[in-house]
């Protein structure tokens, strides 16, 4: 699949010694040295854009000087809808943030620091949007600024475009979400598809340098490259080698948000093609009590757990899942399926769709494929009746976030250079200000929490946050917060 090699970047030489601390020191003078990466969820919401953030964050650090993790702040009483845990404040997520990385690489970055932008969770998106300006809580010394769903990020976006604060380096955002896939599958879908297509074309062109693509399988973008620039966290490949040969108990399950555009239409329409295997389903979310009703409804051969919990509730490395043999996602909307990567990492069978999507792992050995309904319950039965093999050292490496960070520091700091927006993407950038900026427009986009952005909660919520961050410690002390700008308008 399109990125499935690794760069001949120098940075991945830089994998022991002082840097393994995350001490950068001496780098390649060719890399940034400020590096931010800012993404629309946050661990221990075990989400693609918060697990995959942390950890290209965490990997960059072995490569460049300074970089900085910029996550979402939700209320205290929002976050059980996301998370496991609650924080009072956003120091204790920092620390909760710095121990999962610790857990997952097997030390602590030195070079990383965290930093928060205020969101709230809305239900229409079923996910976090921004409240304030989030361009405030990166150092605005920062060569590069890495956004995580760029799209997503900037939808309702009211403050500094992000290549007027940064435009002294450059700004690339990753493509995790086929949103205009959501889009189709809700009512009056084919409008909504078409009208976000040209929104999220909007939200990259003006925001952003250029955008990476983890997949064929999303929408096209001004000024685009296509690559897998995510890895897998290294203890999912300390499991497959742990493993080696060694014969897996067997089963199928899958793991995943439960909402219908994330699988669970295929997943319930397969499975009731053909009864002859069990399928076990780890995750919760907002539609689990509908998909766990039909699945109940048709008498499927399908066991829920979790469903009932927060959303992210299980780890995929927990040991309820390492038994399993095949690992099953016929999802049609994902982008890169992170799940997909770890099951194969922990050398699972995984069994997935003929799709743009899967096309980076449709390489590995224990990756089956199907075209057909048929095909699919083909290629189950076929694993549930054979072993995975061991994973090779090269399709290790593949998976591996050194290789992913290799290939994101090619695409990132050559295909897009030179390539900044003009005066039109600025102009645009404006008028996107100035139209969203109204309580209306946000409410009638489904805004909710974030509608009314002066509303006193979210005004409290800013001030935390840059409270935590230590607003005007960058340089910048002589610019007004944005709850004192907020006041005024």
């Amino acid at each position: 699949g399109s990125g499935s090699g690794s760069s001949s970047n120098g940075g991945g030489g830089r994998a022991d010694g002082a840097s393994r601390r995350g001490d950068a020191s001496g780098g390649d003078a060719s890399l940034p040295s400020r590096v931010a990466v800012v993404t629309t969820a946050a661990i221990p919401w075990l989400t693609g854009t918060s697990v995959n953030a942390a950890l290209r964050a965490a990997h960059l650090c072995r490569r460049c000087k300074d970089v900085q993790l910029v996550v979402p702040w939700l209320p205290v009483e929002e976050q059980g809808l996301v998370m496991r845990q609650r924080f009072e404040t956003p120091a204790e997520q920092a620390a909760h943030i710095r121990s999962w990385v610790k857990e997952q690489l097997g030390y602590a970055p030195r070079n990383l620091r965290i930093k928060f932008y205020a969101g709230r969770y809305v239900h229409q998106f079923h996910s976090v949007l921004g409240v304030g300006d989030a361009t405030r809580s990166v150092d605005p010394r920062t060569e590069l600024v890495v956004l995580e769903e760029p799209e997503h990020l900037n939808w309702f976006h009211h403050g500094r475009p992000w290549l007027e604060a940064f435009g002294h380096g450059r700004v690339v955002g990753i493509i995790h979400t086929n949103y205009t896939e959501y889009a189709r599958r809700e009512p009056n879908g084919l409008g909504k598809c078409i009208g976000l297509h040209h929104y999220n074309r909007l939200m990259t062109g003006v925001y952003c340098d250029g955008v990476v693509r983890l997949s064929g399988a999303v929408q096209d973008f001004p000024r685009q490259a296509t690559r897998n620039v995510n890895g897998v966290s290294a203890r999912f490949l300390r499991i497959g080698r742990a493993r080696g040969a060694d014969a897996l108990p067997g089963g199928a399950y899958i793991i995943a948000k439960m909402q219908w555009g994330k699988a669970y239409t295929e997943l319930l329409d397969l499975v009731g093609r053909d009864r002859s295997f069990n399928i076990d389903v780890y995750g919760s979310g907002d539609d689990a009590q509908a998909i766990v009703e039909r699945a109940r409804d048709e008498g499927l051969p399908m066991r829920f757990f979790g469903a009932e919990a927060g959303q992210g509730r299980y780890d995929h490395a927990d040991d309820a899942l390492r038994k399993y043999r095949v690992f099953v996602n016929p999802s049609l909307s994902d982008v890169v399926c992170t799940a997909t990567a770890e099951a194969l990492a922990m050398g699972k069978f995984v069994v997935v769709a003929e799709h743009p999507s899967n096309e980076f792992f449709a390489g590995f050995k224990n990756c089956l494929t199907y075209s057909s309904p048929e095909e699919f319950s083909q290629q189950v039965a076929r694993a549930l009746a054979s072993q995975p093999a061991p994973l090779s050292e090269r399709e290790q490496h593949m998976l591996s976030w050194d290789a992913a960070t290799d290939r994101f520091l090619e695409v990132a700091m050559g295909e897009f250079k030179g390539k900044a927006p003009g005066a039109l993407e600025s102009g645009l950038a404006a008028v996107h200000q100035g139209v969203t900026a109204t309580k209306l427009v946000r409410n009638l986009a489904g805004g909710e929490a974030v509608a009314a952005q002066h509303a006193p909660e979210n005004v409290q919520l800013v001030r935390v946050v840059e409270e935590y961050n230590g607003f005007g410690n960058f340089g910048a002390g002589n610019l007004r917060t944005w709850a004192q700008w907020l006041s005024t308008r």
